[in-house]
């Protein structure tokens, strides 16, 4: 019996478990999941637990922005099916409830490593940190395959809405923020352009979902008017959650799916999506 509890004592200890702490956080679900892969990466490089900090989710303009809340990114993604080169990897979570769950685990908070941000490269010259891309220290060598699924309901309410839309085509039309960032995005995401890339991309016997964060969705009545077109509105199981970022994680599962896909800008999606078939906006 002894022998056991030594044996667990140590198999439970002798975990290193590293804490990331002092970075600009305000972003929204798609920048953190970059963040989240690279931190990823780095613990499964360094042979170490990590514990996934506290998100702040949140833009300033645009659907998502009704509030700026908190998040380990739980919500979204099921970290118990995490994999990492295929096998898989286990992960604490940052919350209100981190030095019970490390106690638990027979592992005293303040001896827990630390990744400091503003003790790197960018934090000591006083840049934006909040975009872990850009933090050398960070970065590691070789390729990683990291495999970390939406949850299932999440997979389940977009499975509905694919078998509705039959063959489709999933336009994403980013407005909101972008449109004082870009030249001429405001003029590439109108539907005199949408409709243009559509009618070089497919015919009438597609249905068009159009996903975007344009909360005045007049702004595409041409385009319903000659494609059989949906919007989140259009579906029951889509509208009413407590934060749009689950909105955001199902529409991705959809354009995912999708027979054609074109997006705002040309560039590749998270989540093995890759890049879309066309784009609205060319600088």
């Amino acid at each position: 019996m002894v022998v056991f509890i030594v044996l667990l004592w140590i198999f439970v200890v002798d975990k290193s478990y590293i804490k990331f702490e002092n970075f600009q956080k305000n972003a929204g679900l798609w920048h953190h999941t970059y963040n989240l892969r690279v931190i990823l990466k780095y613990a499964y490089h360094n042979n170490m637990i990590p514990i996934i900090p506290m998100f702040e989710l949140g833009e300033p303009e645009g659907m998502g922005s009704e509030r700026i809340f908190d998040s380990n990114l739980s919500e979204y993604y099921d970290y118990s099916e995490l994999k990492i080169d295929g096998k898989p990897f286990e992960v604490m979570l940052d919350d209100e409830h981190l030095r019970e769950k490390l106690f638990h685990r027979g592992v005293i908070p303040n001896t827990v490593d630390v990744f400091d941000f503003s003790k790197t490269h960018l934090g000591k010259q006083g840049k934006y940190v909040g975009y872990f891309l850009g933090i050398e220290e960070l970065m590691v060598d070789g390729n990683v395959d990291i495999e970390l699924p939406f949850h299932q309901h999440l997979v389940d309410i977009s499975s509905n809405v694919i078998h509705h839309l039959g063959k489709y085509v999933c336009v994403h039309v980013r407005r909101g923020d972008v449109l004082s960032q870009y030249s001429d995005i405001d003029e590439a995401t109108q539907s005199e352009n949408i409709l243009k890339v559509l009618d070089e991309l497919v015919d009438d016997s597609y249905n068009v979902y159009i996903m975007t964060n344009e909360f005045d969705l007049s702004l595409f009545d041409d385009i319903t008017k000659k494609y059989n077109t949906y919007f989140y509105t259009d579906f029951a199981n889509l509208k009413g959650f407590d934060d749009n970022y689950k909105l955001f994680s199902i529409e991705l599962l959809i354009m995912k799916s999708a027979n054609k896909k074109v997006s705002t800008f040309e560039r590749n999606y998270i989540h093995n999506i890759g890049q879309c078939d066309r784009w609205l906006y060319e600088s």
